[in-house]
């Protein structure tokens, strides 16, 4: 009777471990890693009583994944357009976000240096002009990774217009 149940409790073992090493395998797969059949192919030594009279199987071959082309190609998703609510006036207590697109709206298009030179002459006079520029320049380059902002760079800058 305790040869049974040790049987039984070793099958039922081994089913839990093939529902994981499935689970495992399609986590490769989706992640890009190894194929199916190269997983299945390094996965446990299969025990002498069931190999005994056959060949080994052979490997299957590994494919590399398919790689983007360098021009044009992007992957992931599309970025999503963002509604822009462009404030009707500058206030200095509208956030930095609020204040650049303002900024540009007025300009139509412009470098950071221009967006900055514009919202330091609407700032208080103690205001830090590197300060501003550095933030000017991450709230600019934010909302066009957003896409809130269109960029072209032109030399080493960016001219940032409202999409």
């Amino acid at each position: 009777m305790k040869e049974k149940e040790l049987i039984d409790e070793l099958k039922r073992q081994e089913k839990e471990l093939d529902t994981r090493l499935s689970a495992i395998r399609s986590a490769l797969v989706g992640l890009g890693g190894n194929s199916v059949a190269a997983v299945a192919s390094s996965s446990a030594p299969a025990t002498a009583k069931a190999t005994r009279g056959r060949k080994p199987a052979a490997k299957a071959p590994v494919e590399a994944a398919p790689k983007a082309a360098k021009t044009g190609a992007t992957r992931g998703r599309k970025k999503k357009s963002v509604e822009v609510v462009i404030p009707e006036e500058y206030k200095v207590e509208d956030s930095w976000k609020g204040k650049v697109l303002y900024v540009v709206n007025m300009l139509g298009s412009a470098f950071a240096e221009d967006i900055t030179a514009e919202v330091m002459k609407r700032e208080p006079a103690g205001s830090d002009q590197d300060k501003t520029f550095k933030t000017v320049t991450l709230y600019a380059s934010k909302m066009f990774r957003e896409g809130a902002l269109k960029a072209k760079r032109e030399g080493r800058k960016y001219k940032y217009t409202i999409k």
